[in-house]
Parts: C-alpha cells; structure tokens; sequence
C-alpha cells in the first residue's frame, strides 16, 4: 500500500474535492484518480461517492480515515525520530476574528515564532461563518472563533473558554454609580458596537429587540485599538469582550457600567477539522494556547 496514496486519501477527506487535492497536492487531477483507484483496489472497497459535484466519504470510507490517519501521525512520528534536534515546520493557516487579536494573543503568537522559527503563520481575519467553511474546504488549518458552540461532528475542538461581554466606559463620577443602568437607558446612549454579524453584536441586539429598545450607535468596529482609543477620548459606552479590556480594567483607564440586563456570554474555540491531520505546526499552537498565561482556561 503505497503511503503517498493514503496522503491523498486524506487530502481529499478533508477538502472535499479531488480537484482542490490534486492542486493542494502539486498532482495533476488524473494522478490523484489513478491513486485512489489503486487504493481501492488493494483495500477492495469503495471509498468516496460522487453526488454531482461533491465529493462524500463511504461507510467503509470514514472507517478506513481512523487507519489513514493513525498510519499519517506514525509516519510523521518516525521522520521525528530520524530528525535530530527537529522544529516545527512549514505553513500554518489560521483563521481568526479581530476580537481576538488582544494584546495578550499578541504576546503570544510572538512567543509562538520566536519558538519555532521554521514555521510560516498565515492568518485570516474571518467570520466565524466563514472560517468553518473554509475548514470544509480545506483552506485552513484551524480556526479561532468567539461564536455560540459549534455542534456536530465535523469538528474537533482543540481548546475553548466561555467568555462575557461587558459595557464600559471612561471612569467617571456618573459611570461609577452603583445604580444599575436600564436597558432602555442604555440604548438611548452615544454606544459603540462590534460591527454587525459580530457574535456579541447578535446577541445585544436580541436583548434589545426582545426589551422593545432602539439601539442608538455611534460607531461600530471589530478593531479593539480603535474603540480603546474612542473609549479614552470620547464619553461614549463600549460593549467589549471582557478579556479585551481586564488590563484596563485592573489599571482604572476603563470601568466596567452596571446595566441592567441579561449577561451575555460565548464561546471562544479553537477548531479544526475531523479529517485534518494534526501536523507538528497545529500541535505546537495548540499545546501553547492551552498553557500561556491570560489564554488558558
């Protein structure tokens, strides 16, 4: 059984395509055919069907991807160990959302490359609608996104943590009432919001909508250094992922506003597909997005 065939077996599980393989691969499309045929042949089943344009694993399919993948990890695990002294290497694509993109991530994807120098890290900046289908479709590696829970089993989560948002302002003397602020008050004020299909955008505006309140917004942005700034410089309120602004917190630059209403909460995940290989580079971001401080759960 020839293991470059088993590697496109998995190129094509995980990005649905015997065409987007083949390109991924460096394999003209027939070449990636003859392939699975041979491996066809030699396992005596078939192991993808054709539904139009799609491409979808058989029964016997999804039981020989545990196989496929256990032989991929073993074969990496023995270049390991001919590898003296070897570093991660190679392209890592990771999707995020700008809410992410903290100081504290910062900080972290810095200690990620000054570790391993060898690997080339591409990040997109994406919904979290859009980065699952760019899992799918094997266009990233894993993805980082502040949604509700992703259900299903296409899926693996990597690391995740529950987060709130809270609204805050400048600190002064009205923001430091103990008096929680309506809702209805609230929206009357100048607000400043994620921008709209933002998970924590979604929610505030079910809570509004639901309380019977017009939301009066002033800006809306995803970019945390441009509210930060219109929150220091303005007398405006922010809805903000509480971890984007604790240091300001604990400092006293920012004050969190008491309001009355719902909390809202979600979930922060780091995600890849089921199908997906953990190369050495995936391995790397996830055991450190797991163990550094301010990012662990």
């Amino acid at each position: 059984m020839e293991l470059r065939n088993i590697m496109t077996f998995l190129k094509i599980a995980e990005t649905g395509s015997f065409t987007r393989a083949a390109a991924q691969l460096g394999y003209n499309q027939s070449t990636v055919t003859v392939q699975i045929q041979q491996l066809e042949q030699e396992l005596g089943v078939k192991l993808f069907d054709r539904v139009g344009r799609h491409i979808n694993l058989t029964e016997k399919g999804y039981e020989f991807l545990g196989c496929a993948n256990e032989i991929a990890r073993a074969t990496q695990k023995a270049k390991a160990i001919a590898q003296k002294d070897r570093e991660a290497s190679g392209l890592l694509r990771v999707g995020t959302v700008e809410e992410f993109l903290t100081p504290t991530f910062n900080q972290m994807l810095k200690l990620y490359y000054t570790r391993f120098p060898g690997v080339e890290i591409e990040m997109h900046i994406r919904r979290p609608e859009a980065q699952l289908a760019a899992l799918k479709a094997g266009e990233l590696d894993m993805a980082l996104i502040l949604d509700r829970p992703i259900e299903g089993d296409d899926f693996i989560h990597a690391w995740e943590r529950r987060d709130r948002a809270i609204f805050v302002t400048a600190p002064t003397e009205s923001s430091a009432s103990a008096t929680p602020l309506s809702l209805e008050a609230l929206c009357a004020l100048p607000l400043v919001l994620p921008c709209r299909g933002s998970g924590f955008r979604d929610l505030f505006e079910r809570v509004a909508e639901e309380a019977g309140c017009r939301i009066n917004v002033t800006v809306s942005s995803n970019h945390l250094p441009t509210v930060k700034y219109l929150l220091e410089e303005g007398d405006v309120i922010a809805l903000m992922p509480e971890y984007a602004v604790r240091e300001e917190l604990r400092a006293g630059t920012l004050r969190e506003l008491a309001v009355n209403c719902p909390e809202m909460t979600l979930r922060a995940q780091m995600l890849y597909h089921r199908s997906k290989w953990v190369t050495p580079p995936m391995q790397e971001l996830i055991d450190l997005m797991a163990c550094y401080r301010g990012l662990n759960l």
